[in-house]
């Protein structure tokens, strides 16, 4: 489970993430300080707030080691490269709602109308991300997935999920629209993974 491979994977899919918060810098979104040095308004977000990057490195990361380094998949398939282009229509899709919403709670992603250069490399992230899950999910591997590691990715998702939401700020609330998107999240998951486990597919 705990390959050189695994390690090398995890360890990689940390740089997006780090690319984020030194784009966030530049912009002058990295923490509260240097928010209110540019007199961003107090109601922004900094990006070392945001529970989304904290869940990536410390649930997407280690999913992403294990399934990279533990199975194959149709990568260079047509069907597959079809599913690529499905991750990033869905990963888009909701850019310009958060652009809007913006406006009034800036962060470091999206901010005055625009998403930033750290809001799209999260997305190119973001759509790799589901891309490779997609796959691991509903697709065929070699080998088989096993429900073990079905079981520990389901369970990082389900950590992932809720924090994927959450600005460690004062200023943020949970509202009902969190409640829905975190538990549809967590319900499809946890369906896939039951099915495929019950199913034995």
């Amino acid at each position: 489970m705990f390959s050189t491979t695994f390690f090398v994977i995890a360890g990689l899919s940390l740089l997006p993430i780090m690319a984020q918060w030194i784009a966030a810098y530049y912009d002058g979104y990295f923490n509260q300080r240097q928010i209110r040095e540019y007199g961003k308004g107090k109601h922004a977000f900094a990006i070392i707030e945001h529970g989304g990057l904290w869940a990536d490195i410390f649930c997407i990361s280690l999913a992403l080691g294990l399934i990279i380094s533990g199975y194959e998949l149709g990568y260079r398939k047509w069907w597959s490269l079809c599913l690529l282009v499905v991750s990033v229509i869905l990963t888009y899709l909701p850019v310009r709602g958060y652009e809007k919403a913006a406006i009034t709670v800036p962060e470091a992603h999206t901010h005055d109308g625009i998403t930033t250069a750290a809001g799209w490399i999260h997305m190119v992230y973001a759509s790799v991300v589901m891309w490779v899950l997609i796959l691991f999910y509903l697709t065929t591997t070699t080998p088989k997935v096993s429900p073990r590691d079905l079981l520990i990715v389901t369970s990082l998702m389900t950590i992932w999920a809720p924090l994927g939401v959450i600005k460690f700020n004062p200023q943020w609330k949970w509202v009902r629209a969190n409640t829905i998107q975190v538990g549809a999240e967590i319900a499809i998951f946890w369906a896939i993974t039951i099915t495929r486990i019950v199913m034995k597919w």
